[in-house]
């Protein structure tokens, strides 16, 4: 009986986990879409998979602005 509340106990603290780290995703990809808007980056500067595709979208619908951390590497590699 003990194991079976530990273990109860265990899949309560992942599921709050997996559910408050989904919680905040939403700020997170709302800033790379206002950043890829902007030209600041674009999907292959992000970091997580959910800020990728949140450029992604922002991208492929013709709202964003040349991201400027690319080009100055572009820059860097023709000199």
């Amino acid at each position: 009986m003990k194991q079976l509340i530990r273990y109860v106990a265990v899949a309560a603290v992942v599921s709050t986990l997996a559910l408050a780290q989904s919680a905040f995703a939403g700020e997170c990809c709302k800033k790379a879409a206002a950043d890829t808007k902007a030209g600041k980056a674009c999907a292959k500067c992000e970091e997580h998979q959910c800020c990728k595709d949140a450029s992604a979208k922002v991208a492929k619908a013709g709202e964003a602005k040349p991201c400027a951390k690319c080009a100055a590497k572009k820059v860097e590699k023709k000199s």
